[in-house]
């Protein structure tokens, strides 16, 4: 049985071998570990028996929430663990006082851009950062 919680710094190191086999981002412990103190982000892993199986790491504003990386391990694609990790963000005490949920995805990660889809973001614009083009996926929360 999968359960859902708040990340801990000694979960960082399986979150970063998830986030290798499964992004295209580059994450190092360090680096987690940094963007983990921000003061507005906030971070949950999926976990079961044999570890951490996933995780979303988010960042709030006054106004929105903006998700920096979400990551299932291969092994446990397409078994709803991204869309419980989501819907969890979407519907936790972080989005009662925001409008809306965004993220930037790689314009070559078509798999993110379907789930994003599914999960009824818009993509409302196409942004350009140091010669690499993202789609930047929104969705309206409910008040």
């Amino acid at each position: 049985m999968t359960k859902m919680r708040w990340i801990r710094y000694e979960d960082v190191p399986e979150c970063v071998a998830i986030a290798d086999e499964s992004l295209e981002d580059l994450w190092t412990p360090t680096s987690m570990k940094k963007q983990l103190k921000r003061r507005r982000c906030f971070a949950k892993v999926a976990s079961d028996d044999s570890g951490i199986v996933g995780f979303i790491i988010c960042e709030s504003t006054t106004d929105d929430i903006s998700i920096i990386a979400i990551a299932v391990a291969p092994d446990r694609w397409r078994e709803g663990l991204g869309t419980e990790l989501l819907q969890g963000v979407m519907s936790g005490h972080h989005a009662k006082t925001r409008d809306e949920i965004y993220c930037a995805i790689s314009e070559y990660n078509t798999r993110a851009h379907l789930f994003f889809r599914e999960m009824g973001f818009l993509c409302l614009l196409i942004a350009e950062d140091d010669g690499h083009s993202y789609y930047v996926f929104e969705r309206r929360l409910p008040e």
